[in-house]
């Protein structure tokens, strides 16, 4: 399997133990939350116990413990205490406080050049929750093309995304830009890549039934 597609084991183990400590240990899921620490331990900061320029191998900082299980319990605790939680006044604030935060952080990092590639920050997740929590109480309808797109189109571009990465490499002028903008390059085309084959899908689909 792929490096890039890592979370999908994860999530099926991060599943099995969520299903396993609902059950069981259900006092205990909020408190599996802070597990994300070890991602950025092992991941992000792991300068701080080895000073090698290499993080850790994907299987390591990456998997169900440190990412997938704190990641599914956040939602799961939002969802549980959603009247509690929609009563934060000004989420906008915090979600505005963390992305600063979470600029800040990642400047200072590329500052002391400190980049060992890995994508969780201290504020990764408390941004994630804030953003959230400002759609669960906005008011705004949704476009339905944005719908369609996350409800058909997310795997596809989670799936491919790596592909698109790779080819923009070999394009010059993309590697100029892709320090700034290269993950809205990388999104647009590997969202037009999912079209085209959900598109040829549906065309031998329909071959198919008219034979």
């Amino acid at each position: 399997m792929p490096e890039h597609l890592w979370y999908l084991t994860a999530l099926w183990e991060a599943l099995i133990a969520f299903i396993i400590l609902r059950k069981y240990f259900a006092q205990l899921l909020p408190y599996c939350i802070p597990l994300i620490a070890l991602n950025l331990i092992l991941g992000r900061y792991y300068f701080i116990i080895d000073p090698s320029p290499y993080p850790l191998k994907t299987a390591i900082r990456l998997n169900f413990l440190t990412v997938a299980l704190p990641c599914l319990i956040t939602g799961y605790c939002i969802r549980r205490w959603e009247k509690r939680i929609l009563q934060i006044r000004h989420p906008a604030v915090y979600m505005l406080l963390f992305l600063l935060l979470l600029y800040a952080e990642t400047s200072i990092l590329n500052y002391l050049e400190i980049n060992n590639n890995v994508s969780y920050c201290i504020f990764t997740l408390p941004l994630a929750v804030t953003f959230f929590i400002c759609f669960l109480r906005s008011s705004i309808n949704i476009p339905q093309s944005i719908v369609t797109l996350g409800k058909y189109h997310s795997a596809n571009i989670y799936y491919y995304h790596a592909i698109i990465i790779g080819l923009l490499t070999y394009i010059p002028i993309a590697s100029t830009y892709y320090s700034t903008v290269g993950s809205l390059i990388v999104f647009v085309l590997t969202a037009l890549l999912s079209y085209i084959i959900l598109l040829i899908g549906r065309i031998v689909g329909r071959s198919k039934h008219s034979t």
